[in-house]
């Protein structure tokens, strides 16, 4: 996500906000979705990083989307490859069992796997 002139002047420096968003991240979500081009610097960042959202990233189940089925997910624990097409890999996901899903990264694949989405999208 980011502003207007791809930028992140729209962040504020809340941590009462960013306790109360990590904590229902955590409560919600039990697999992280994050596109190749994404993963690693969010692996470089998250291996060493410490407190309770680092632990919760490091430890919750990534799925990495490629459609290059050789590529490297090794850089971070619990992350695997899902090689093809990110839509029909979002579509498996979320017709999954489980909680749900939070993205990092390219979100094209999630916004082509919902019709809501998908007809708004202006990309």
């Amino acid at each position: 996500m980011a502003g207007p002139d791809n930028d992140l002047d729209f962040m504020v420096d809340d941590p009462q906000l960013e306790d109360e968003l990590t904590g229902m991240l955590m409560s919600v979500a039990d697999t992280i979705v994050v596109g190749r081009k994404t993963f690693p610097d969010m692996a470089a960042h998250w291996n060493t990083a410490d407190g309770d959202l680092a632990a919760w990233m490091n430890a919750t189940p990534k799925v990495v989307l490629s459609t290059d089925s050789s590529y490297d997910v090794g850089a971070w624990q619990n992350a695997t490859l899902a090689a093809g097409e990110g839509v029909d890999q979002v579509r498996r996901l979320k017709a999954s069992s489980g909680g749900g899903l939070v993205t990092f990264g390219e979100c094209t694949p999630f916004a082509r796997s919902s019709p809501q989405i998908s007809s708004t999208s202006t990309g």
